[in-house]
């Protein structure tokens, strides 16, 4: 209908495309380096891993456990409850298993979220600290290790009233920040990660990265 009605053919791409269109945005955010970063991009109906440096891909994979899917299965209370936590980490375990097994091959010095739910945890903590904050000042943002576990663990325990009253976080992520923070912080202890970042792009960048190559 689409075609029929403007000429323009949707073309739907697979999860591993996703995924290198998310890594040329990351890369050209200049967030990369010669040190192996895992990207993780939380979206609502899949969650995309990349192992990767500023020179290539050394894996990478979608999985379908996007924030509205976890949120539909594990976040059935307000806030989510300690025992849908553990459940929310067991399951993590099992569908992630390759993310996990190819990570144990590799050494991997951060972690970098891109956009989404990053841009979120980037705002509020810089809200937090009194600086003045415009996503499009920026392309990237190294984040304070112990400020972002503060944040995330005050976010997961959190109420919906709570979390809609806090500066930075948009009406649409108040509720699905809460599973985003519990799948970051999860990767963050099972790989032992120290460093977090966020890149301000993504797909859509990655896309016009490749036009424009």
């Amino acid at each position: 209908q689409v075609k029929q009605k403007t000429g323009i053919e949707i073309e739907i791409i697979n999860g591993n495309r996703e995924a290198a269109y998310i890594y040329n945005g990351v890369k050209v955010s200049g967030c990369l380096s010669a040190d192996n970063s895992l990207i993780i991009d939380i979206g609502g109906g899949s969650v995309e891993f990349i192992i990767c440096n500023q020179e290539e891909i050394i894996w990478k994979q979608s999985f379908e456990i996007g924030a509205a899917r976890l949120m539909d299965r594990f976040h059935n209370t307000d806030p989510i409850a300690a025992g849908s936590v553990k459940e929310l980490q067991t399951y993590l375990d099992q569908v992630l298993a390759p993310l996990f097994e190819a990570a144990r091959r590799i050494n991997i010095s951060r972690l970098i979220g891109s956009s989404g739910a990053f841009e979120t945890f980037a705002e509020v903590m810089e809200l937090e600290k009194g600086n003045a904050f415009d996503l499009k000042s920026i392309k990237h943002m190294e984040f304070e290790l112990p400020h972002f576990i503060r944040l995330t663990t005050r976010l997961i325990s959190s109420t919906h009233r709570e979390r809609a009253a806090t500066k930075g976080i948009i009406p649409l992520r108040v509720d699905m920040i809460v599973v985003a923070s519990l799948i970051t912080r999860h990767v963050l202890s099972q790989l032992q990660i120290n460093e977090v970042a966020m890149s301000m792009y993504s797909l859509k960048e990655g896309v016009l990265a490749e036009l424009l190559g």
